[in-house]
């Protein structure tokens, strides 16, 4: 398992929590890729085939550090718990991004869902 190190405290906490809920966590490489620069509308992309989450590392620069938590979680949600999108923006899997005000407000329950829906 790689991890690039920007991402290691966000990444160590969806796996504390997934331990936590007792999920079964296989372990997925989480990385930057500069060939995201290029597809501006992705945050975040996870592999299956290559057992990876890729970050753009544009949008990683330029949001806040609870929003970098919820893309990991979603992309996390992705690869680890093989969750799908959603069309409801108040779940972490809504494909458009969940808004990060509601997520702060609605924090503890938006990652017992991930969880356990």
């Amino acid at each position: 398992m790689f991890i690039d190190m920007q991402l290691v405290p966000h990444v160590a906490l969806a796996y504390e929590l997934c331990y936590k809920f007792k999920k079964p966590c296989k372990h997925v490489n989480f990385k930057f890729d500069d060939a995201m620069r290029y597809k501006s509308f992705l945050a975040g992309l996870a592999d299956e085939k290559t057992n990876t989450v890729y970050i753009n590392p544009y949008w990683w620069n330029n949001i806040l550090d609870d929003q970098k938590e919820m893309l990991v979680f979603h992309e996390f949600g992705h690869l680890v718990l093989g969750k799908k999108h959603t069309h409801n923006p108040h779940d972490l899997m809504y494909q458009y991004g969940m808004d990060v005000t509601y997520y702060n407000l609605n924090r503890d329950q938006i990652i017992y869902d991930l969880f356990h829906k």
